[in-house]
């Protein structure tokens, strides 16, 4: 009797759905940054909680990135924006440079070559050593076109790879001029022009909209 009950139990045991724990590695949130909005990614990771990712994994390409960080708009008709913040753009010098300011008139005559010494705005007769972003920054890209219409940038200027270059070179160099975000007078700069203010967005293909929309809420709240 207790053989056959023995067997029973066991039939009944090889018979039941065998559960198989399975620990499934969170899916990554692949996120496309410039300079420019660099700090905004602490709050993405933040955020990412809100959203069915479990992490955030920096990407150098736009294309291929879930998300992308931008003060531009997207002129594409598949990809919405979502504004976030917001940046302010200012031209910079070299904080013993004696000028005190530059007028919009002779920030877009310097960049776009017209001026080129530092004795043609009241300064010293010094070359201006001009620096600017590759064509792609966002960063470049709305200085261009908000203060030199979409015009040609001087033969002359130096190219910087980003932001912090940028600061480097100024900051060593009293002739040099070019252009920052998150504009404040620091220590071996000091700013000549403001440009202005401008939209930080989060960029993504309409089709994440909804299932991104807890992240794309708390990164708008703050």
């Amino acid at each position: 009797m207790r053989l056959r009950i023995f067997l029973l139990l066991l039939f009944l045991t090889a018979c039941a759905p065998q559960k198989t724990v399975v620990d499934e590695m969170p899916e990554t949130l692949f996120v496309y940054s410039s300079s420019t909005t660099e700090a905004w990614i602490p709050f993405v990771c933040a955020c990412v909680e809100y959203s069915p990712f479990g992490f955030i994994a920096r990407n150098h390409s736009i294309a291929s990135a879930d998300i992308s960080l931008r003060i531009i708009a997207p002129k594409d008709s598949a990809l919405v924006a979502y504004e976030i913040g917001e940046v302010e753009i200012a031209i910079v010098g070299n904080a013993i440079n004696p000028i005190p300011t530059l007028t919009q008139v002779q920030v877009a005559a310097i960049f776009d070559g017209r001026i080129s010494n530092w004795a043609q705005v009241g300064g010293e007769d010094a070359e201006i050593k001009l620096w600017v972003y590759s064509q792609e920054n966002d960063l470049q890209q709305v200085f261009n076109e908000t203060l030199l219409e979409g015009g040609k940038l001087s033969s002359l200027a130096r190219q910087a790879q980003n932001m912090e270059e940028m600061r480097r070179e100024i900051a060593q160099d009293e002739n040099a001029l070019g252009i920052i975000a998150f504009a404040e007078d620091e220590e071996n700069l000091r700013i000549l022009y403001n440009v202005g203010k401008f939209p930080v967005f989060v960029i993504l293909q309409e089709d994440m909209e909804k299932e991104l929309f807890s992240l794309l809420k708390c990164l708008q709240e703050g």
